[in-house]
């Protein structure tokens, strides 16, 4: 069974089309990780789709292309800071990247395909229409002509993956005092901040799902605030995941680049973890780790107190990993129990962060499990 999922691959330009029409030469930026659009040779060059049709409109167009490549959590932060003219990366148009960048118009559908448990009521369904999988249970339900369909939220699954974390797939950031029952946070940087509670009940764990991610960013020290400043001039309104993500870290150091009077030197968030990691001699990358796990500390020990997460505090975060030596040794424990007369609370709140990849398909795998055995089936 093929289910169409309506994916609209288009060229993004930081004005209208692709390109400057105006420009002698146009550079477009790819991943070159997302086969058969876009990928790379055993020599590393770029290949695919994508590129060969930049290729092929450049040429329409009589005008010299540079195609670059850029990872994805970057990609778009790259092209407002004009380090490419256009994107030609298998993005798919949605309202919240509408905010910031213009979209051309569409060059191509992406089929999806969607794999169901041999016996299910899915099995031979057909489909003879596309259907739009980011539209929602009740548009999908109806498409499926009322098979019952759940949906669940990528970090909810991820919390969910937490409760089958074993010793060995874990750093313990702080031991604390275990009190295994008791309500969870679940917290992790990537493209955005994602946040989750998670609470034992009678049919198992619970999962409390919130945008904490969305709340203010609150400055502590003067640099900080300078920082505010900067990115509310930028933004509007300033949430922690302005910081607190892959784009953030990029926002962090463009800020810190500004107020130090610097160039910038990377153009993406992986360009400034590695050089941090690596020693690169760019001190304003290494301020930007260790300020970043600071003021992830920060708010993540804000968030704990909030929801009254005895049952402990786990991160789940890929991006995190990039610097995982850098996160251990930093300020992240010491700013996360920095909350003058309840320290004593967070220094007994346990800390973890996981080892594990693919949380998120992890934790949908709980789930559905789960919902089956509470429908009586032997898993």
């Amino acid at each position: 069974m093929n289910i169409f999922k309506k994916t609209i691959l288009t060229v993004l330009a930081s004005l209208l089309v692709i390109g400057n029409v105006y420009a002698d030469k146009i550079k477009i930026g790819t991943e070159g990780a997302y086969p058969p659009w876009n990928s790379k040779d055993a020599s590393g060059n770029l290949i695919g789709f994508e590129v060969e049709l930049a290729k092929e409109l450049c040429a329409i167009m009589k005008h010299e292309c540079t195609i670059v490549e850029q990872d994805w959590d970057g990609m778009i932060p790259a092209l407002l800071m004009r380090k490419f003219d256009a994107i030609m990366a298998g993005m798919s148009i949605t309202a919240e990247r509408q905010k910031t960048i213009t979209f051309s118009q569409g060059y191509a559908d992406e089929v999806a395909s969607l794999a169901v448990m041999k016996g299910s009521s899915l099995e031979g369904m057909d489909t003879p229409e596309g259907i739009n999988l980011s539209l929602g249970g009740s548009d999908v339900k109806k498409a499926l002509k009322g098979v019952d369909v759940e949906w669940i939220n990528d970090f909810t699954a991820q919390a969910f993956a937490t409760t089958s974390l074993g010793d060995d797939d874990v750093i313990i950031i702080n031991k604390g005092i275990v009190e295994p029952e008791k309500l969870r946070l679940v917290i992790g940087p990537g493209t955005g901040l994602g946040v989750c509670g998670l609470i034992m009940s009678p049919s198992g764990w619970l999962p409390i799902a919130g945008e904490g991610g969305h709340s203010d960013f609150a400055p502590n020290t003067s640099l900080e605030f300078e920082i505010l400043t900067l990115l509310t001039k930028k933004f509007g309104h300033v949430a922690v995941e302005r910081i607190l993500s892959g784009p953030g870290i990029m926002n962090l150091y463009e800020a810190l680049c500004h107020i130090n009077g610097k160039e910038m030197i990377h153009q993406s968030p992986a360009d400034i973890t590695a050089s941090a990691v690596n020693g690169d001699n760019d001190p304003l990358a290494d301020e930007t780790v260790q300020m970043f796990c600071k003021i992830f500390g920060s708010v993540a020990g804000s968030m704990a107190l909030t929801v009254g997460a005895l049952g402990g505090v786990y991160i789940t975060s890929d991006l995190v990993r990039n610097f995982l030596d850098i996160f251990v040794a930093s300020d992240f424990q010491k700013s996360f129990e920095n909350k003058g007369r309840l320290k004593p609370v967070l220094e007994d709140i346990p800390v973890y962060l996981s080892k594990k990849k693919n949380m998120g398909l992890i934790g949908t795998v709980y789930q559905t499990n789960n919902q089956w055995i509470q429908k009586g089936f032997k898993i």
